[in-house]
């Protein structure tokens, strides 16, 4: 039966009586066995799947292990620093113990006469010092038992010095030395101004401290001087130089008083004594001791002051903070003969990194208001000029130079030098009222015709100038130029190492300004209008390689915003905007060379490589200020008529000019012209009376579309060639003389250079032979398709001639 089964199970293909029949082939094809093969090649993607997701894992696993291997390794590191450092004050602490002990010893083995001996000798400060260390020691260290020894020797030397103490006072009222008194007495004053002024800083740094300390913030009698000044915030490190500086002062002008109470005093006994009187030994002592002490304080004011990065705070907060450390060092120069050349290193080292960083920051924020700007006339009083500005404030009272510092001026580093002493009525430099003694700036004062004045550089007012009662239309990106050059020239003023930084930064800013106000508004319309000015476009060509395609430059070119519509010829093309613009570049323009000798005076003469480049400045860029308006004004004169270049040139060209006879009426492309201009002098008339402007502005734009109106002119007459007769030359100068006369009414002004050059032209058609080719070669105004064109026309011209005259124009040109 079981054989049966098994035949039964076979398919009945196998039976199938057939040679062609192939049972291998068969049984392959079989679906079992295709999908034993796709299982099969299935699981083989899967295990390749799960072989490369363990590499992945593998790998990640040993690049976690990697990085926790170095971060336990710097834990690690800390961690055997923090040891050391405790190990370092546990050391410390165990070799002041040792002192103190040996002190002790070396006192308790003295027979009492000898101890006796000692504190006659005025050894008083000795001893209480010892007893004094050795109370605090043996306080602080009970747990040990060499300490425990420690307090039973003190206890029993501490009633022998106590005994011999008491002999000692009561010797020295019984047998007074005036000199050992006098000279005691100064030195311990010295020692204890010393002291003071640093008691009284770190009482000043840790009552600031605390304000701003955390609950795990450790205790500050446990820190270091260093240590708390890091606890102070960025944001109040000028506040507590102020703080610190007028407590320091305050103690060092109480110096000052006590040298001067003794001075007086020796000033009375001279008066009574006479010439022969010696001065006190205290006032000596101390006067001789000034460096010393303002050293002191002057260690833990520069503290404070490297505490911080200047990278941190913002610019008026470096600001202030160097004008207060410049305060202070001053106060130490002029009243205690102390340069003060730390503060100076001190400032130079942050103060160049910061003016970098920010110089960069300032220049992008400069690109933002310039990309926004939309060239809206800021509301300014009559009069306004740079020192209306809190920015330049600081110029009032320095009479347009600027001091050098002492560092550059003197050499005495490490020796005291002259000092002036301080009066009775001397104001502490760090006051309220010292502060707010500092120069403001200007208030317009209105006088009684309606008029305003302003001081002038000098502080006096200008009486010889006429008085204007306009204000500047300026645009929000100019008064920030100027406010940005106010900032820098306050900061090279009180620090003159960053001079080389940032008077290059100075005409930086002016440069970007410029190169923005032709890319907006002077690029428009070239094609047809007269190029840029050949002084202009070397300067642009100059700041564009150095602000743009410098290697390390990161700024890009501005661009427009798209609130100032350059394409209405309603509005003249942002005739408006321009003339802000205009007056802006003029302005700032203005307001550098007026603060020159400021800018001058903070260049060291030995530098002459950045007083050639500021020299440079001044005599290409701002020169070239007027080039700038000239630009700005041809581009709107070029787009202004509705006739535009090639449209008039084609009119021109399909006039008939091959007639045979005069013509009494001029061409219809004139009245097309002079309906255009009188277009043109309604939308500017419209247009000043929402803007005014000068007449100096109207006639430069006048003369920028008469201009272009008849270099288009004579560019269609230059197109012409031989279609053109004698009478069409007479009817060129008929509309030629039309014009004149129109245009003459119209803008109440002869266009004669203008019309004389087309005139000529059109007159040269009847010139000989021999005095045409004369005129050809000395008339090079004219373009050589213009000569070509009127020798074409000239048919009295022989063909030789002509050639001659053309290959002469092409090898010159």
């Amino acid at each position: 039966m079981y054989s049966y089964s098994v035949i039964d199970s076979i398919e009945a293909s196998f039976f199938v009586d057939d040679d062609e029949f192939d049972s291998n082939d068969y049984e392959l094809k079989g679906n079992s066995y295709t999908s034993q093969m796709d299982e099969m090649a299935s699981i083989r993607s899967e295990l390749i799947e799960v072989v490369q997701r363990v590499q992945t894992v593998r790998k990640y696993l040993s690049e976690c292990r990697r990085k926790s291997s170095y971060a336990l390794g710097v834990l690690v590191v800390n961690r055997q620093k923090e040891l050391l450092l405790q190990l370092k004050e546990s050391l410390e602490r165990i070799k002041t113990l040792h002192e103190t002990e040996y002190r002790i010893h070396e006192f308790s083995e003295l027979p009492y006469p000898e101890i006796q001996y000692q504190f006659q000798r005025g050894l008083y400060p000795l001893a209480i010092r010892v007893c004094t260390e050795a109370q605090d020691a043996a306080n602080s260290y009970s747990h040990f038992d060499c300490v425990k020894q420690l307090s039973t020797s003190l206890s029993s030397c501490s009633s022998s010095l106590e005994t011999a103490l008491d002999a000692a006072l009561c010797s020295s009222i019984c047998a007074f030395d005036p000199d050992r008194y006098l000279q005691e007495a100064a030195s311990r004053l010295v020692t204890l101004s010393c002291a003071a002024l640093e008691r009284r800083a770190r009482s000043c740094i840790v009552a600031e401290a605390a304000q701003h300390a955390t609950p795990s913030t450790t205790p500050t009698d446990q820190m270091s001087f260093e240590k708390i000044c890091e606890i102070i915030p960025c944001d109040r490190v000028a506040e507590s130089l102020r703080e610190l500086g007028f407590a320091l002062c305050q103690i060092l002008a109480n110096v000052h008083a006590v040298i001067a109470l003794h001075s007086e005093e020796d000033e009375r006994e001279r008066l009574v004594e006479g010439e022969g009187h010696a001065p006190s030994l205290i006032a000596r002592t101390l006067s001789s001791s000034l460096y010393t002490i303002f050293r002191t304080a002057l260690v833990r004011f520069n503290t404070l002051l490297c505490c911080h990065d200047f990278a941190q705070l913002k610019f008026d907060d470096v600001l202030t903070t160097i004008e207060l450390a410049t305060r202070f060092r001053s106060f130490g120069r002029l009243h205690f003969g102390h340069a003060g050349v730390e503060i100076d290193v001190s400032l130079e080292k942050q103060s160049v990194l910061f003016f970098a960083r920010q110089h960069a920051e300032k220049m992008d924020e400069l690109r933002m208001f310039v990309e926004n700007e939309a060239f809206a006339v800021c509301p300014l009083p009559p009069n306004f000029s740079l020192f209306d500005l809190q920015e330049f404030a600081f110029l009032r009272q320095s009479n347009g130079t600027m001091e050098l510092s002492p560092r550059q001026t003197e050499n005495g580093i490490g020796e005291q030098l002259d000092f002036v002493m301080l009066t009775h009525d001397s104001v502490n430099p760090f006051s309220t009222e010292a502060v707010a003694s500092k120069p403001k700036p200007s208030k317009i004062t209105k006088k009684s015709n309606g008029s305003s004045s302003f001081d002038t550089l000098d502080g006096s007012v200008d009486q010889g100038s006429p008085t204007k009662t306009t204000s500047p239309k300026l645009c929000n990106a100019a008064l920030m130029v100027l406010r940005l050059l106010g900032r820098y020239i306050r900061m090279t003023s009180l620090l003159h190492s960053v001079a080389d930084r940032s008077i290059p930064a100075i005409t930086e800013l002016f440069e970007y300004f410029l190169f923005a106000m032709v890319e907006f508004f002077a690029r428009d319309g070239t094609e047809f209008a007269d190029p840029l000015p050949v002084r202009l476009s070397a300067v642009l060509e100059t700041v564009d390689a150095k602000i743009f395609r410098s290697g390390n430059s990161v700024l890009t070119r501005p661009l427009l915003s798209s609130a100032v519509q350059t394409s209405q010829p309603d509005r003249l093309f942002a005739l408006s905007e321009r003339l802000v613009a205009i007056d802006s570049i003029d302005f700032v323009a203005r307001q550098l060379d007026l603060t020159r000798p400021v800018v001058e005076s903070l260049l060291r003469p030995e530098d002459e490589k950045s007083v050639a480049a500021l020299g440079d400045f001044y005599n290409r860029v701002l020169a070239c200020v007027p080039d700038v308006r000239f630009a700005i004004l041809n581009a709107v004169g070029s787009r202004s008529l509705k006739l535009v270049y090639p449209l008039l040139v084609s009119t021109i060209g399909t006039t008939q000019w091959n007639v045979n006879e005069l013509q009494s009426k001029h061409s219809t492309y004139i009245d097309f012209l002079v309906q255009d201009l009188e277009v043109f002098s309604l939308r500017l008339q419209h247009l000043t009376l929402e803007f005014p402007c000068d007449e100096a502005i109207r006639n430069l734009l006048w003369d920028r579309v008469i201009n272009a109106a008849l270099k288009a002119i004579l560019h269609g007459y230059g197109q012409i060639g031989a279609r053109c007769s004698n009478e069409g030359r007479a009817l060129m100068q008929l509309d030629v003389q039309h014009l004149s006369g129109r245009l003459e009414k119209l803008t109440g002004r002869k266009a004669t250079e203008e019309i004389a050059k087309i005139d000529a032209y059109v007159k040269a058609y009847y010139l000989p032979e021999k005095h045409l080719e004369e005129w050809a070669l000395q008339h090079t105004e004219y373009t050589l398709e213009q000569v070509t064109s009127l020798l074409a026309a000239a048919t009295h011209v022989s063909k030789k001639t002509r050639t001659r005259i053309i290959n002469t124009l092409t090898s010159s040109g």
